[in-house]
């Protein structure tokens, strides 16, 4: 059996906050709103935000997550790591070449292209696929509290990661430490 390590890329190792700003920048431009984050935007213009997020167009403004980072450094010493993101491949490829400069060695899943899966059901598959094969998830890092309470059942410890703090889930209820 072989001991992996999942983490999640958009908001666990690369800072997208950056991205996001522009993308609701760019719905507000275009629809004439004035909305702060994206549970503001609704019908059209969500669909517009999460088409701009989605693509490769604004990811330059993607800065890595460095605590995050040197962690995922120090437990593929022991582990291997796997990393699962919602991501379109075509943005995962572009985050990939970022993080394996910071000397990260790991497989990689990510979203095809017109996958609309909620990220929660697109990954818990990733990892029932991973059970299935015979790896055992030591531990998962992830930015979405509805991912952590889901894929918790499959591993010995799961975190919700908001920037460089980290906090234990327990099944289905979030613990803090």
């Amino acid at each position: 059996m072989s001991a992996v390590v999942v983490l999640d890329i958009e908001g666990v190792l690369i800072d997208v906050s950056e991205r996001i700003k522009r993308c609701i920048k760019e719905v507000n431009k275009k629809f004439r709103i004035s909305a702060r984050n994206i549970n503001e935007l609704k019908g059209e213009a969500r669909r517009y935000f999460w088409e701009y997020f989605m693509s490769t167009r604004y990811l330059d403004l993607d800065k890595p997550i460095l605590c995050n980072i040197e962690l995922a450094k120090e437990l593929q010493r022991q582990y291997k790591l796997i990393l699962i993101t919602g991501a379109f491949c075509n943005v995962a490829k572009v985050h990939k070449k970022k993080l394996e400069r910071f000397g990260l060695k790991f497989t990689m899943f990510c979203r095809p292209i017109g996958n609309k899966l909620p990220a929660s059901i697109f990954k818990r598959e990733i990892i029932k696929k991973l059970v299935s094969k015979g790896y055992e998830i030591v531990m998962i890092f992830d930015d979405n509290e509805k991912v952590c309470r889901i894929l918790s059942q499959y591993s010995r410890m799961t975190y919700l990661v908001k920037g460089c703090e980290r906090r234990l889930v327990k099944r289905s209820e979030l613990k803090f430490y």
